[in-house]
């Protein structure tokens, strides 16, 4: 059972021309499972943000120190799953209780994200008039920016509400499916660039888990090439490579 603090959910109702009425302010959806305090920081730059219109902290059956942390967290909408359902299955709680067509996606757990970040990222996908705006993180592994892993899955993207309630279908993957089934229906299809964050990183799951950390990331990278086969996972990457 699924529980999420009131907010009437939003029709799946669209328009024709998913930019026509283009907003300028974006709901973030910080997906998150036992971050503690590391997502203090990560919320504490969206806030100083004037292109934020809403801060939505989808709390995915963390832990009890994850909880106490988000229930101190003042100017966001805390939204909470009482067991542990999956990133795809928290951004999807985030998107039904937005406000804005424009959206940004955030990891709980970046390092030196700040919210200069944030406006470039939105202004960026504003002027582009983009569907999709990928955040590359630029203190990723050499090897990862090489092959372009690190630009396809990439948790910080602007997309379009408009557009993604469309193809629900992405959330139903599971886990870390998100970031390649969005890619799915936006590579190729719809316009999509890209940006890179300058001094962004990531507190990678071996160094939160350790060995556990390290075994959820081959698994991760398995269920990438399971969800989409070779080819697919070839080509996302190549597309990526390409922006």
């Amino acid at each position: 059972m699924t529980n999420v603090k009131s907010r009437d959910i939003l029709s799946h109702k669209h328009t024709r021309d998913p930019l026509r009425n283009m907003a300028t302010r974006a709901s973030v959806i910080i997906p998150c499972y036992n971050e503690g305090s590391r997502i203090l920081p990560v919320v504490d730059e969206i806030r100083k943000s004037s292109c934020v219109e809403e801060i939505l902290v989808v709390d995915d059956g963390s832990d009890r120190r994850t909880k106490a942390v988000l229930r101190g967290l003042e100017g966001i909408v805390l939204l909470t799953h009482s067991r542990n359902l999956g990133k795809a299955r928290a951004v999807e709680t985030g998107v039904l209780h937005s406000r804005s067509d424009l959206l940004l996606l955030v990891d709980g757990d970046l390092l030196f994200f700040r919210s200069a970040h944030v406006d470039t990222l939105v202004n960026t996908a504003i002027e582009g008039r983009y569907h999709m705006l990928l955040g590359k993180r630029e203190k990723e592994s050499p090897f990862m920016n090489r092959i372009g892993f690190a630009i396809a899955y990439t948790g910080e993207r602007v997309l379009r509400k408009t557009v993604l309630l469309q193809h629900m279908e992405v959330f139903q993957g599971g886990g870390y499916l998100i970031e390649p089934a969005l890619n799915r229906v936006f590579f190729g299809k719809y316009r999509v660039g890209k940006i890179t964050l300058k001094g962004v990183g990531q507190v990678f799951k071996p160094r939160k888990n350790g060995i556990t950390g390290v075994l959820e990331e081959l698994r991760m990278y398995v269920d990438h090439l399971r969800f989409l086969g070779p080819g697919g996972l070839a080509y996302q990457l190549q597309y990526a490579r390409r922006l």
